[in-house]
């Protein structure tokens, strides 16, 4: 069994697919049907206290999607990524790959991938069943906006596995790799609130699509877009020069 099926059958028999399956598909559903029912929600609990709530919008069915896949999802994506690529984790398997395995991206890009594709899958499946609820529910939405939408918030996937990558690079444990990701994520989060820095960052490509069904051009997200696939393999190249230096 060559490296690639291996990590397709770890993925798969660790049941860490349904994770992010039972996160993305999930939300999918939520999102739109609460954004759809949720004056009817409020009424039911509010008892006599009367709360206006604005006519839902179409958008609105994505945002809440969307909403849980930039929190919850987006962690699930994190510790699958985790399990994956924290190869120092446990030492005796460690040393039996690399003893194996003399070339030290063929140890990593496997697992980057597999997970990569497990993930982006996941957030384009979802995507594709809020866009229908919300469409049945709501009101319909520009499906060229979203298919762009769906592109860039893949991107963004790519970007974040990348960084959990070199982090699994310096952090043994897999926990470690979680927690130290995460913060990273949230680093670049932080930092493209900084108006000059937005445009310029990954940040928004996951929710880009927000914007795009609403009028936003395309090339609006065109320099987060530039700097994200430059990032993406620049990570990934230090994550493979990291596992290579670095003793078991």
């Amino acid at each position: 069994m060559n490296l690639w099926r291996l990590e397709l059958a770890r993925l798969w028999r660790t049941h860490r697919w349904l994770l992010l399956v039972g996160a993305f598909g999930l939300f999918a559903v939520t999102g739109p049907v609460l954004a759809a029912y949720v004056e009817e929600i409020i009424a039911r609990f509010a008892g006599d206290l009367v709360i206006e709530v604005p006519e839902p919008r179409p958008v609105d069915g994505i945002a809440g999607y969307l909403d849980n896949v930039n929190g919850l999802g987006l962690l699930a994506v994190v510790i699958v990524a985790a399990a994956a690529l924290a190869l120092d984790a446990r030492p005796e398997v460690a040393a039996f790959l690399r003893t194996r395995v003399s070339r030290p991206y063929a140890l990593v890009i496997p697992r980057y991938t597999v997970v990569f594709g497990a993930a982006a899958a996941c957030l384009a499946g979802g995507m594709a069943v809020a866009w229908l609820l919300t469409n049945s529910l709501i009101g319909p939405l520009p499906a060229a906006a979203m298919l762009v939408g769906t592109l860039y918030g893949v991107l963004y996937l790519a970007f974040a596995v990348a960084v959990v990558a070199v982090v699994a690079g310096y952090a043994r444990g897999v926990v470690g790799t979680i927690f130290a990701s995460v913060a990273a994520l949230l680093l670049v989060a932080l930092l493209g609130q900084l108006a000059p820095l937005r445009p310029w960052l990954p940040a928004d490509l996951l929710t880009a699509v927000l914007r795009l069904v609403e009028g936003a051009a395309a090339g609006e997200f065109l320099r987060a877009v530039a700097v994200t696939l430059l990032a993406t393999p620049a990570l990934l190249l230090l994550a493979i020069r990291r596992f290579r230096g670095r003793e078991v």
